[in-house]
């Protein structure tokens, strides 16, 4: 992952992860034709306005800090998770690729998913939240 700079905003910090991320995927998996239709979308909310990313992943993630943050893998499934994480999991095409990654591979999303959640509940001022997850998933 990039290096973040301390002078970087937490919505700057943010986006740069994403789009880092998604540029990665997307060479990872050059056939998963959802990651490059989520990527512009990233793309055109983030040209209009900073926190429009932000404001496009964190809703379908903030409820899930404890499958995140324990890497449940249900997260990528089609199930529960996936339905209410739709609209970044089953939208980036995560899902169609998650059961054929290797273990480095989902070692690595994992790292991502895990550090874009902290920084957008940071950027979404749920600070509060974030620490109950951590509470949780480190006792």
């Amino acid at each position: 992952m990039q290096n973040i700079q301390k002078s970087d905003t937490i919505i700057d910090q943010f986006n740069n992860l994403v789009d880092e991320f998604i540029k990665k995927m997307i060479k990872t998996f050059p056939t998963e034709t959802k990651l490059k239709i989520w990527y512009m979308h990233f793309q055109t909310t983030k040209r209009f306005n900073s926190k429009g990313p932000l404001e496009y992943v964190m809703p379908s993630l903030v409820d899930l800090g404890i499958p995140i943050m324990t890497k449940d893998d249900s997260f990528f499934k089609k199930n529960e998770y996936v339905e209410y994480a739709q609209s970044f999991s089953e939208k980036t095409g995560l899902v169609n690729i998650w059961d054929s990654s290797s273990s480095n591979i989902k070692e690595a999303i994992w790292g991502y998913i895990q550090s874009i959640y902290v920084l957008g509940m940071n950027g979404t001022k749920q600070q509060q939240k974030l620490r109950e997850v951590l509470t949780i998933v480190n006792s």
